[in-house]
């Protein structure tokens, strides 16, 4: 996308909103992550702290969502840029 047109006030006012836009996004992730990883580990209510069994299997899914969130966010990353590509060389082929 062309932002030359928008002044440095409006460039600003755009880049907070993406800014927070990413900040819910990153905390819903969060507690999403929490509220599955906590569903699928968490059985024993009946004392304060964590199992063993149930600070590995936490840990495990933390890190298989964030594996998966990451490789996500690198297809996205990648489909943009060849779409990005592709108007650019539409737009080279179209002058």
């Amino acid at each position: 996308m062309d932002f030359s047109h928008l002044s440095e006030s409006e460039r600003q006012h755009l880049l907070s909103v993406v800014e927070e836009q990413q900040r819910v996004q990153l905390e819903n992730f969060m507690f999403n992550t929490v509220s599955a990883c906590f569903k699928d580990c968490v059985n024993d209510f009946t004392s304060h702290a964590l199992s063993g069994k149930e600070g590995k299997c936490l840990n495990s899914c933390a890190k298989r969502m964030l594996n998966f969130s990451n490789r996500l966010s690198l297809i996205i990353a990648e489909k943009f840029q060849d779409q990005a590509l592709y108007c650019i060389f539409e737009d080279i082929v179209n002058y």
